[in-house]
C-alpha cells in the first residue's frame, strides 16, 4: 500500500524489481511498459474486480496458461466455474501449486 501512494512509475519500478528478483536482470529488461491503477483508493470499487470483454471468452484459459515452465498464474481470473470470486482464487492457487511441484520433480 506505501508504494501504490508514490505512483503508478514507484509501483512498476516495485513490479519490474520483483521479476529481476525472481529471474534475473534479463526479465526485468524485457519488460516493455507498465500500467497501474491503485484500485484500493478509488472510492466507488474499493478493490480490483475482473470481467471478461465482449468476444474474449478465452482469456481465462489464456490467463492461467504457464510460461516457460516457470511463471505460474493463478487468481480470481482463472478459468473456472467459481472465477471472480475467493474461492476461485484460492482453488487456482492451489492448482498452480500442485502444477509446480508436478513440474519439479
Amino acid at each position: 500500500e506505501a508504494v501504490s501512494r508514490e505512483g503508478a512509475d514507484a509501483l512498476a519500478a516495485a513490479g519490474r524489481a520483483s521479476l529481476v528478483a525472481c529471474f534475473g536482470a534479463e526479465a526485468g529488461r524485457r519488460v516493455q511498459g507498465a500500467t497501474a491503477t491503485d484500485w484500493s483508493a478509488e472510492p466507488f470499487s474499493r478493490g480490483p474486480y475482473t470481467t471478461v470483454v465482449l468476444g474474449s471468452r478465452h482469456a481465462r484459459a489464456r490467463y492461467a496458461e504457464t510460461l516457460e515452465e516457470r511463471l505460474f498464474f493463478a487468481g480470481d481470473s482463472a478459468p473456472s466455474p467459481w472465477a471472480i470470486t475467493v474461492a476461485g482464487a484460492r482453488r487456482s492457487g492451489e492448482a498452480a501449486a500442485r502444477e509446480i511441484l508436478e513440474s519439479a520433480v
